[in-house]
């Protein structure tokens, strides 16, 4: 099927991990006409490293690069580097890649939900300057909740090494603040800010918000999330991660877990890390927090590395992923050299 002019305006979805991307995914690739892959985890990274490609050449070799990345070839889709040969512009690259997925499962418009992009939003508008980004925040401290029992799950040995509420914290703040960085710099029909507990309590108010941002009509479906398969890899010790929440629905209630499921001493260290973005975003606050010793965050820091290489060495895919996640650090390590 031929692909509708909207797929040179394609969505990102980026936010906080745990903070609501998938929720929203899986709602947005509800309407008829968008569709959305797996998180990629590349589009920033390749472009500040290799670019736009100058001859046919270095367009199949890059190509190349992007079809081999694990995460992509789980998409399945019928492309050979050679399609790409005639791109002079890494936008059109992704959007080959991309509009192939979304005309494979019908749609014409692509999308993408990769959380951390949320930290490359500028490099985001730099490659698609008609592009749509949606943050979605939500309570950084119901988000630490959801994100460390995400990793460790009940009962798990790794718990105390896992439970790592410092760099939840470290990392909602910085997202947040890249979050603020874009909405200063970008103009609003660019870049619109979600606030999670609100899309929650108010789904259809909150898509028809969103369907009117992305120039898209409004269709009663995306009330409905449209779940992807999960990526459940098994572990040598466990399986990696809890199984995703079958029922396609949106759990209203999902909000103020903080109040009653972490204790005082974790509220005032995750304030002592965020009280201030907690403030600006209207979240309530208790305002005591202490001294974080150079030691503690040491050995927080050290302890989320551990946990890191546990998570990759327990996983029973190494051949396929380690490829792809070691040409991610190769164009990290290049663009910086540049």
């Amino acid at each position: 099927m031929a692909l509708s002019k909207k797929v040179n305006c394609p969505i990102f979805i980026v936010g906080c991990p745990r903070s609501g991307t998938t929720l929203l995914r899986d709602l947005l690739q509800s309407h008829p006409h968008l569709a959305f892959p797996t998180e990629s985890n590349f589009i920033p990274q390749f472009y500040r490293a290799f670019g736009d490609p100058k001859d046919a050449t270095d367009a199949e070799r890059l190509a190349n690069r992007i079809l081999n990345l694990f995460w992509v070839k789980c998409w399945e889709l019928d492309l050979d580097p050679a399609d790409f040969r005639e791109d002079r512009r890494f936008a059109e690259m992704i959007d080959r890649l991309y509009g192939a997925f979304a005309a494979h499962r019908g749609k014409i418009r692509w999308g993408d939900k990769t959380p951390m992009n949320v930290m490359h939003i500028p490099t985001l508008v730099e490659i698609f300057p008609q592009a749509k980004v949606i943050h979605i925040y939500r309570d950084g401290r119901d988000v630490a909740l959801s994100w460390l029992p995400f990793h460790a799950g009940p009962g798990n040995l790794y718990t105390a090494a896992l439970g790592n509420l410092y760099t939840a914290a470290l990392l909602w703040r910085e997202t947040i603040r890249a979050g603020e960085y874009a909405r200063q710099t970008l103009p609003s029909s660019t870049y619109m800010q979600v606030r999670y507990e609100d899309l929650i309590t108010d789904v259809s108010g909150i898509m028809k918000t969103i369907c009117d941002f992305v120039d898209e009509p409004y269709n009663d479906a995306v009330t409905t999330p449209t779940r992807s398969p999960y990526d459940n890899t098994p572990g040598l010790f466990k399986p990696r991660r809890n199984p995703r929440v079958a029922e396609q629905t949106v759990i209203s209630q999902n909000a103020l877990k903080w109040k009653t499921k972490m204790s005082r001493t974790d509220r005032i260290l995750f304030e002592s890390v965020a009280q201030a973005e907690l403030d600006a975003l209207g979240y309530e606050i208790e305002g005591v927090t202490r001294p974080i010793s150079s030691t503690q965050r040491l050995a927080w820091k050290a302890s989320h590395i551990l946990t890191k290489l546990f998570e990759s060495l327990n996983r029973t895919c190494k051949h396929q992923w380690v490829p792809s996640h070691l040409m991610i650090r190769y164009a990290n390590l290049k663009a910086k050299l540049h």
